[in-house]
């Protein structure tokens, strides 16, 4: 069945149809007591009124029924009254299967029990079916089909009889008669329309009432469960409201802390000054919505507190209080002083470590210097030596210019990581630069019978600091030709990736590296994992090729299969070519 609903007056707060519907019925059926009485005392009178012009049989059937709807109506109404389990839907079609029943037994009786010729009585007709009507409007009105249903049963038959009268009186009392059906109607429609009205602006009215009382209900639940403490105070900074994480913060239960100046309460003296500031922002509307400081407990001992507080209003805008939210973050505190103190003491540590061992650099150059230099004179001057003592100057010839070379790339270390080295950033031609590279590197891969491919055959243009840029490649094409095999390749190419960054890749085919080794390549002396002990290294050249490659906003990276081989690659931006 429709059901006859209009939208709720407030567009805010929807009401669902059923619910109107369902206060629809409701009225009808509370309304149906009294009408039915009302109903059967008209039935009597007009029955004890027309018994004399009308023929009695006639009346008695008509009263019979009547009784007999009213009584089927209130038996319908107990029912559903007492067990108060019937849906509104099936509540409507009852009421509605009686009203009809109702109206059709009223429209024979205008019908039936209009006297012929005989004014009184017909006048008399009218007005009790005219009351009737009356009635209908107020009692019928909460669902506006009832209302027309039972004003055409009950006046249309009269203004036909009336109509087929062929006194000039009867017309008139037809047009009468038709002219209040229209006037009865409008003013059903009205009283439908406010009827209507009334009933939304009722369920607005609950279901506001509800929903204020579910919000208060979660704010209290929320403000008892939360973790973090809530604290409500009024204008003169005392204690209005104070929770149970409150009360695990500062140690001071409800009952202790209410009424209690803030100041008085959790606030140590070295904060006051603080704290004043922070309220006096609050109260002026300048700021304090976020504040951290130091707070006393109950027991005296000193916490940590970050507070969120937000000012309460009336309706004037003016601000009678504060609520805040606030959490004990002494632990976080604690750890970032820590944290703190631990960088100062790596810093301070870093410091010591870089100024050691710049000053042991120079100190070792000095005698270094000496037993190099005198190592070369012996080797110019041993045409009376022994062979063997030949061989003893080789080797310390040899020992001197490894150290003089570590102590230069110790110090290269040291420069990178206190940023002195200064880095001329410009736009370098790839091909020109790897080019010069491969001569100096050409004799060294003549000794160990390693070929050098170059797959570079257009220019592009990367932005480094060219001396360091030279000294990176040409660090990662000695490894590839030291560490690779006799007969071996070394094959330089580059690539430009999807940012525009230009990538020089140097690929052996040498040993390789295992996945494990790979992890600890580039940080410095990693050469326990060289299985060969007869090559030379010193393990810094990579850790010296990632600081500069990552100083000049570039990256390096590996990629190696074992007894396959390995690809060194640097990343570094594109560069344009020079006008």
């Amino acid at each position: 069945m429709n059901k006859e609903v209009s939208p709720p007056t407030n567009p805010m707060l929807l009401i669902p149809g059923s619910d109107i519907h369902r206060e629809q019925v409701n009225l009808l059926y509370r309304a149906l007591p009294f009408s039915l009485l009302a109903v059967v005392i008209n039935a009597g009178i007009l029955s004890v009124i027309q018994w004399s012009v009308i023929d009695q049989r006639i009346i008695t059937a008509w009263l019979s029924a009547i009784i007999l709807v009213s009584l089927y109506r209130g038996f319908t109404y107990l029912r559903f009254h007492k067990s108060g389990i019937s849906t509104p839907a099936v509540r409507e079609n009852f009421f509605m299967s009686g009203t009809l029943i109702s109206s059709v037994i009223w429209g024979a009786g205008s019908y039936l029990l209009f006297p012929e010729n005989n004014i009184a009585h017909q006048a008399f007709l009218a007005f009790v079916m005219a009351g009737m009507c009356a009635g209908a409007i107020t009692n019928l009105s909460f669902i506006r089909k009832y209302i027309f249903i039972f004003l055409t049963f009950l006046l249309v038959p009269l203004i036909i009889r009336f109509a087929n009268d062929a006194s000039e009186l009867s017309a008139a009392m037809a047009f009468m008669i038709g002219l209040f059906y229209v006037l009865v109607s409008i003013s059903g429609q009205r009283i439908y329309e406010s009827t209507l009205q009334n009933i939304t602006m009722r369920l607005e009215a609950v279901e506001r009432e509800r929903l204020l009382d579910s919000y208060h209900q979660k704010q209290q639940f929320h403000v008892q469960r939360t973790p973090l403490g809530y604290i409500e105070w009024d204008k003169a900074f005392n204690v209005v409201r104070w929770n149970p994480s409150a009360e695990k913060i500062f140690g001071f239960s409800q009952s202790q802390a209410l009424g209690k100046n803030a100041f008085d309460l959790i606030i140590p003296e070295s904060e006051r000054e603080h704290v004043a500031n922070i309220w006096q922002e609050l109260c002026e509307h300048k700021g304090g919505m976020r504040s951290s400081n130091k707070n006393k407990t109950r027991t005296g001992d000193i916490i940590y507190c970050e507070w969120h507080n937000t000012p309460l209003l009336n309706e004037g805008d003016e601000i009678v209080g504060v609520a805040s939210l606030v959490e004990d973050i002494t632990a976080r505190k604690d750890a970032e002083i820590n944290i703190i103190k631990a960088k100062e003491t790596a810093e301070l540590a870093s410091q010591a470590k870089s100024q050691f061992l710049s000053r042991m650099s120079h100190e070792l150059r000095t005698p270094l210097n000496a037993i190099h230099g005198f190592s070369q004179l012996l080797e110019g001057n041993t045409e009376n030596l022994e062979p063997e003592q030949k061989e003893c100057i080789s080797h310390v010839l040899k020992a001197s210019n490894h150290l003089l070379h570590l102590v230069d790339e110790v110090l290269d270390i040291v420069s990178v990581e206190n940023n002195e080295l200064k880095f001329n950033i410009q736009d370098l031609p790839v091909k020109a630069l790897i080019s010069n590279c491969i001569r100096l590197v050409t004799m060294l891969a003549e000794k160990n019978h390693v070929i050098i491919d170059r797959l570079i055959d257009e220019e592009v243009w990367v932005r480094a600091d060219e001396p360091r840029l030279q000294q990176v490649i040409i660090n990662l094409l000695r490894n590839a030709i030291i560490y690779n095999k006799p007969g071996g390749h070394v094959t330089i190419s580059f690539s430009i990736s999807l940012d525009q960054r230009i990538r020089v890749s140097i690929t052996d085919t040498g040993l390789g590296i295992r996945d494990k080794d790979q992890v600890v390549l580039f940080e410095p002396f990693p050469r326990t994992i060289i299985t060969d002990k007869s090559i030379e290294g010193k393990g810094l050249g990579l850790s010296i090729s990632k600081k500069l490659v990552e100083a000049m906003d570039g990256l390096i990276g590996v990629d190696s299969s074992y007894n396959i081989g390995s690809t060194f690659w640097i990343e570094l931006p594109r560069g344009r070519p020079l006008d």
